[in-house]
């Protein structure tokens, strides 16, 4: 039983590397997987059907609700220019880092 198992394996190990060869153009693996006339794509699973969500192509919310166009999924930023976003971020960090050290320095004095 388990020699059965191991040969279908090897079998399909071998399949799998010809195609991979044959992908990167290797001749030798083209003519081999033709001799066995076996395709490129042959046996092989489609992939999933996409959902009706998928279809709408929306953006989705945390909790499935669909979010106006411009907004990202957080609905924090309209979509546009990374650069004004990433001068706020870092703004907003500076100022961050600015009470932190106030604070530190409240906490020392006491």
């Amino acid at each position: 039983m388990q020699a059965a198992v191991d040969a279908k394996r090897a079998a399909k190990a071998e399949r799998r590397q010809l195609r991979r060869k044959a992908a990167q153009g290797d001749a030798e693996a083209i003519e081999e997987l033709k001799s066995r006339r076996i395709e490129t794509g042959q046996n092989v699973k489609p992939g999933k059907k996409p959902s009706k969500r998928e279809k709408k192509k929306g953006l989705v919310g945390a909790k499935g609700q669909m979010l106006p166009e411009g907004v990202l999924p957080g609905g924090l930023h309209e979509v546009g220019d990374i650069h004004e976003r990433a001068m706020h971020n870092s703004e907003k960090a500076m100022h961050m880092r600015q009470k932190a050290q106030e604070n530190r320095r409240v906490a020392r004095e006491m």
